[in-house]
């Protein structure tokens, strides 16, 4: 495998590494959880910079783009706002707010997979409350 190649594999594995560990950080006890995942957000950015410019010389190494189907994108956009939302109750220890907010969405959300985020969200708020 060459060094672009080579590199651009890395930076794939890193960057589903660093999606797994902003997971764990909403998780996990680690405050301040929103700076955390911020910062995790800006070394994807830069990740995401660096195989885009990999990209250009090697165009080979990406997949052909596939945009998301415009009512994926649609249930990204409704569920993203609901998840900060719920994220603010939560960071300010208003779990039974965070968890309404979650479920208010369950409730009127038409995308099954975006219902599931929602629903894991509130079943690990729900962990955390009872712990």
């Amino acid at each position: 495998m060459d060094k672009l190649a080579a590199l651009h594999q890395q930076l794939r594995i890193a960057a589903g590494l660093l999606d797994g560990a902003a997971t764990l950080i909403r998780e996990a006890p680690l405050d301040p959880t929103r700076e955390h995942i911020y910062r995790i957000g800006e070394a994807l950015a830069a990740i995401a910079e660096i195989r885009f410019a990999i990209g250009g010389v090697r165009p080979d190494l990406e997949p052909p783009y596939e945009p998301a189907p415009e009512a994926v994108s649609d249930a990204n956009r409704r569920l993203g706002p609901v998840l900060l939302r719920a994220y603010d109750f939560a960071e300010s220890s208003k779990l039974i707010d965070a968890i309404a907010v979650l479920e208010e969405y369950v409730k009127n959300e038409s995308s099954e997979h975006h219902r599931d985020i929602a629903q894991g969200e509130i079943a690990r708020l729900r962990h955390g409350y009872e712990t």
